[in-house]
């Protein structure tokens, strides 16, 4: 099916302002093979336990990315990243400036993205409230997106992580092998607490990015909640429902 007729949400990792800000759409194709996937994760009482789940689709992940234009090359000695060669591809937009403008981040997503991905509205934008509140409560009020604070600690994270993780391992994610995504995947680091529960963290190494791999995390973790027409929802992320 095409993308746009797809249920679909996004993710919304803007980090600092002179540095990378990126928003990833993902999408939720059925498929008939269901794939068994363990969750760690702590109970109330603090006890480790695990949940069973079972996911009857696969993704596709389409990335956006934006660099501040005048901090674009110190960034890419910095970095050690070829910036303008994305930039040159497409991969990365850069904006007016010497920090990022989330006035253009806004226009691209109410125009451009949208207008691609017309379902992206009312599955919503899932954000770290850190660095992006103020954008997304533009979304919300100006715009009508639904929008949804998605904290950055285990509580959050913890089961888009272990879902994305088999998504991956059975060959379940497409992204058009999209270098800065890819990039991002090659780099992110996992922290894991005593019950077994994981979570996203930028590697030490300097220049490192995952602002895509935070993206898609909390994309599929709002698409957890966005129905197909005829299922529903079941233990948070969308199975199957018999009728």
């Amino acid at each position: 099916a095409t993308l746009a007729l797809l249920p679909c949400a996004g993710g919304l990792d803007l980090a600092q302002k002179i540095d990378l800000a990126s928003l990833v759409v993902v999408f939720r194709h059925r498929i008939a093979s269901v794939l068994d996937v363990e969750v760690k994760t702590e109970a109330e009482d603090g006890a480790a336990v695990s949940q069973q789940m079972q996911l009857n689709y696969r993704i596709t992940a389409v990335p956006f990315f934006w660099i501040p234009e005048e901090t674009m090359r110190q960034r890419e000695k910095d970095d050690g990243v070829p910036y303008s060669d994305w930039v040159r591809l497409g991969l990365v937009t850069p904006t007016d400036g010497f920090t990022i403008d989330y006035d253009q981040i806004y226009r691209d997503i109410t125009t451009k993205i949208v207008k691609r991905f017309p379902r992206l509205k009312q599955g919503g934008i899932g954000y770290d409230p850190a660095f992006a509140t103020d954008i997304a409560s533009t979304l919300r009020d100006k715009a009508g997106f639904k929008v949804a604070e998605i904290l950055q600690g285990y509580k959050y994270l913890n089961e888009p992580c272990h879902v994305l993780e088999a998504l991956i391992k059975a060959k379940r994610v497409s992204h058009g092998a999209h270098r800065v995504l890819r990039n991002h995947i090659e780099h992110v680091a996992v922290k894991t607490d005593d019950a077994g529960r994981i979570r996203p963290v930028r590697p030490k190494k300097a220049g490192k990015h995952i602002d895509g791999v935070v993206g898609l995390l909390e994309g599929l973790a709002m698409l957890a909640g966005v129905p197909d027409r005829h299922q529903g929802t079941v233990g948070g992320f969308v199975i199957n429902r018999r009728h």
